[in-house]
């Protein structure tokens, strides 16, 4: 175990396991990954740039750069000599001390990115001495090799923790080569002047040039066009006018920039989405399937498997035996569903997994406006953010027009429209006018869904199942156990977490008396509804979730609407 060690304000730090690693690369191009473990590393010899989540830097001898868990890092070499670097990983908890006693949080390092010169120089201090030790095989007296690490560790810790920000800044100024990289990266939409740069990075026209194109693979006159392109593209998922856009990224003639636009990406900017965003990678449930609608596959989605319970054995003996399953009610299998896919990343749907959407190499990537924006994102690809719709027509019609769909968008929601109203005319002529609710038991709630939610536009809009009543218009409400006996619900549409704690929730819920006097518990009217919350977030996977509840209140297959 790791030794804990008192460290300025944050309280205390646990460190679990520390690694130094030392590396020299041979090629000119550092591939993108993302840090799994924190990292803090220190360039020994040779020249480049680093880019740290979107920012580049360069990167010499002395340098240090903190890259805290989860930092996307990007990296060239100069041609002219390889980069050598030596890289500490750690992991770790920060444990802190409240009113309530001490409590555990995770680590959080204070900086992020390259270091002032003087900062780097203390830490590199403290990395060469860490290295003479590990090559010399050096112990300090009793103390074994692994404290000796977490010792080092704990010094650059100490120097990163009583230098934060607020405090007394790490950062230098931007200086030299990097004063004129930041002023390209803001002014690139204006015109700018070779000599103006060159003097703000302290050198001549002819060595600014041959040092532009050795550390960035490309000459300053290529930089600016490809800033511009980079951001053209971005606004052309706008559906913004042509004039427009070649005005906001420094063309003052639109033909002038549609050619450019057309010898750098191959095509005219109005066919640009349409013929060169042919790998499409989606980052929120359900955009998969608006895709999928339309006819076009992505080459990466959230996986739904670690969201949703298989229905397997294990998952129906959570159950009650009133719990019906007929037909279609076990919904889908995620194994087999992600297996008709191999060729597709499927990225977890807990926690960004930026290595793999880099090696689905997206064109495009589609998100949401329920995601917080992730910057990292427009690092690996251009992102379009959908803003997000209980009504599915709205957003199928948006993704319609973004990849020229819009005629195939306009006929499936005609279809779609005609299909549930057989089944909504099917399901009151077998029932009636009828209640019913969908609940999700997690392992920190119970939860009933209203209207306003995918859930909720499915079996009270498509499909005319009434809200039981004091619901009307609410997204959702969280109960305990002791509420339920006043809900008068005729069905109970039921999806657990797939956790252990979930499902001992639900048991405890099914034991209590407050749900058995519930009309859909006493008349066996609780179905299995695993895949329902996420499926339904898709207008195909709308529609299978759809013929399933048909399927669960006893239609017959005859009945059952298939939209082809």
């Amino acid at each position: 175990m790791g030794k804990t060690t008192i460290i300025g304000k944050p309280g205390r730090i646990w460190l679990s396991t520390s690694r130094l690693l030392r590396h020299e690369s041979k090629s000119e191009l550092l591939l993108p990954r993302t840090m799994r473990k924190h990292g803090i590393v220190a360039v020994t010899s040779g020249d480049g740039a680093l880019t740290v989540n979107g920012t580049l830097y360069m990167a010499g001898k002395g340098d240090v750069f903190v890259l805290p868990s989860g930092t996307l890092v990007e990296g060239r070499a100069s041609a002219r000599e390889p980069v050598s670097y030596v890289l500490a990983l750690f992991e770790g908890v920060q444990l802190l001390k409240s009113q309530e006693g001490w409590r555990t949080t995770a680590l959080e390092l204070p900086v992020k990115g390259k270091l002032s010169k003087a900062m780097s120089s203390r830490m590199c201090n403290i990395m060469e001495q860490w290295i003479r030790e590990e090559d010399g095989g050096e112990q300090n007296g009793d103390m074994p090799i692994s404290l000796q690490r977490k010792y080092k560790l704990q010094q650059l810790l100490v120097l990163l923790m009583k230098n934060e920000p607020a405090a007394s800044p790490i950062f230098d100024p931007i200086v030299g080569f990097e004063t004129a990289l930041a002023y390209m990266n803001k002014q690139y939409m204006n015109e700018l002047r070779l000599e103006e740069l060159a003097s703000m990075a302290g050198l001549s026209i002819n060595h600014f040039i041959r040092t532009f194109k050795s550390l960035m693979n490309m000459t300053p006159i290529k930089y600016v066009e490809k800033l511009r392109m980079d951001k053209a593209k971005l606004l052309l998922l706008d559906s913004g006018k042509i004039k427009e856009i070649a005005r906001k990224v420094g063309y003052n003639d639109e033909h002038y920039f549609s050619r450019a636009f057309k010898k750098a990406e191959g095509v005219a900017p109005t066919l640009y989405i349409k013929n060169k965003c042919n790998r499409i990678a989606t980052v929120y449930y359900g955009l998969d399937d608006y895709l999928m609608t339309l006819g076009l596959q992505p080459v990466a989605s959230l996986s739904y498997a670690r969201r949703v319970s298989s229905p397997n054995v294990a998952a129906r003996q959570t159950f009650t035996n009133k719990v019906r399953y007929e037909g279609n009610g076990e919904g889908i299998n995620e194994d087999r569903y992600e297996s008709k896919y191999e060729e597709r990343v499927w990225l977890d749907g807990l926690q960004p997994e930026y290595d793999k959407l880099l090696q689905s190499k997206p064109d495009l990537i589609l998100t949401s406006s329920r995601l917080e924006r992730d910057e990292l994102l427009d690092a690996i690809a251009p992102s379009v953010v959908l803003n997000y719709s209980n009504d599915y027509r709205v957003t199928l019609k948006h993704v319609g027009q973004l990849f020229g769909k819009e005629k195939e968008a306009g006929q499936w929601i005609d279809r779609y429209t005609v299909a549930m109203e057989e089944i909504k005319d099917r399901i009151k002529a077998a029932w009636g006018s009828q209640t019913a609710c969908f609940v999700r038991v997690s392992a920190s709630f119970y939860r009933l869904y209203g209207s306003a939610n995918q859930t909720g536009s499915l079996l009270h809009d498509d499909l005319g199942l009434r809200l039981p009543a004091d619901m009307s218009g609410q997204s959702w409400l969280d109960l305990h156990q002791k509420d339920w006996s006043g809900i008068q619900a005729d069905h109970i549409f039921l999806m657990t977490d797939p956790t252990e704690e979930a499902g001992n929730r639900l048991k405890l819920l099914q034991q209590s008396e407050a749900w058995k006097v519930i009309p859909a518990v006493r008349e066996g009217r609780v179905y299995e509804a695993g895949d329902l919350f996420f499926r339904s977030l898709g207008p195909s996977g709308r529609l299978s979730a759809a013929r399933r509840i048909a399927c669960q209140l006893k239609l017959t297959d005859g009945d059952i609407v298939h939209l082809d």
